[in-house]
């Protein structure tokens, strides 16, 4: 692995005195969350491997592959800066972007792979892949969160509120359209040890249509947007009880990946995918089938505790910090049985 470290986001070398909104915008390299995913296939930009991930601008070698964002200068531009992040975020092709996008919300992940296997005359499911990370391996400024960088720069945008822009992407963020994005740019190198990948065809082949159906509905929205929410909606409104093969679906699943090191947190976050009701009587299903994964699993569980951000628009990520909760209280009950 090359011995070159990230390009780091610097929002820190920013002038409050250039950037009204400093104060916001210093935080978005804060809380970054434990684990992210990333959507690759034949069309995606850049390049994606186990030991690296690199912007457009980075494989196409532009001069500004090694520059931040943020980088403060002479000639620094919060409208430029306004510009190229809505341009990224949006997919509007103007620029040659040196961003990355990541998301922490596997749900999500799941339904953009799932999305580009149906759109544009298709991706194969073999050539569609899911890649994680675990972010303790990178240092801070590696990864930005998206929803503070564009409330730092919305009103730097030239484009009215009421078409898509950074003004109009702030709202949608700001409410139940918040579907967990961060960013890398330029080149983020990775060490193998601390990511892991798989097909979506392993996925598709090992449960995932049994665990949530809804999931490969063409009759979704035909936004990804859209899509998820309605996915999400679905969750949100299950009544059904957990079953032990739906912890043993969500944890074949995530035996897929061969890191062993994402066993634990990928069994409960496709657990949380499981449109089923989450209550006290699932810590007595997914303990009893758990225990048995391994004398790890309890200590992993109460590390993930603390390590995962909670949004109140993410009922996904919620659910899978219910699971663990519930799962911890249950094994520490029987701890403390005479």
């Amino acid at each position: 692995m090359s011995t070159h470290g990230p390009v780091l986001f610097r929002p820190d070398k920013i002038s409050p005195d250039v950037l009204p909104h400093y104060g916001k915008l210093k935080t978005c390299v804060d809380g970054i969350p434990r684990f992210l995913f990333r959507v690759t296939g034949p069309r995606s930009a850049g390049n994606t491997a186990l030991t690296e991930v690199c912007s457009r601008v980075w494989v196409n070698d532009s001069a500004e592959k090694s520059t931040d964002l943020f980088a403060f200068s002479g000639d620094f531009s919060p409208s430029l800066i306004a510009q190229k992040l809505e341009d990224h975020l949006l997919c509007l092709y103007k620029f040659d972007s040196n961003l990355v996008s990541w998301t922490s919300s596997l749900l999500f992940a799941l339904h953009y792979a799932v999305h580009r296997s149906y759109t544009y005359g298709g991706e194969s499911l073999e050539n569609l892949s899911i890649l994680v990370v675990d972010t303790a391996q990178f240092p801070k400024g590696a990864l930005v969160r998206d929803f503070e960088a564009i409330d730092a720069f919305k009103s730097y945008s030239t484009i009215p509120e009421d078409e898509d822009g950074l003004q109009r992407l702030y709202g949608w963020r700001s409410t139940n359209h918040y579907f967990g994005e961060y960013m890398s740019q330029g080149r983020l190198p990775l060490n193998p040890e601390f990511c892991s990948t798989v097909a979506l065809k392993r996925l598709h082949d090992n449960g995932l249509v049994g665990l949530f159906p809804s999931l490969w509905n063409r009759d979704l929205p035909e936004t990804w947007a859209g899509a998820v929410l309605t996915l999400r909606a679905e969750l949100e409104s299950c009544s059904q009880r957990m079953t032990t093969d739906d912890v043993q679906i969500a944890a074949q699943l995530a035996g897929c990946f061969p890191n062993r090191r994402f066993h634990v947190p990928l069994t409960f976050m496709f657990l949380a995918l499981c449109p089923c009701e989450i209550d006290d009587d699932v810590s007595q299903v997914v303990k009893d089938e758990l225990l048995v994964s391994g004398e790890r699993t309890c200590p992993v569980v109460a590390h993930l505790l603390g390590s995962q951000r909670r949004n109140p628009f993410s009922p996904e990520i919620d659910r899978y910090h219910e699971l663990l909760r519930l799962f911890h209280a249950a094994v520490e009950k029987v701890d403390e049985m005479p």
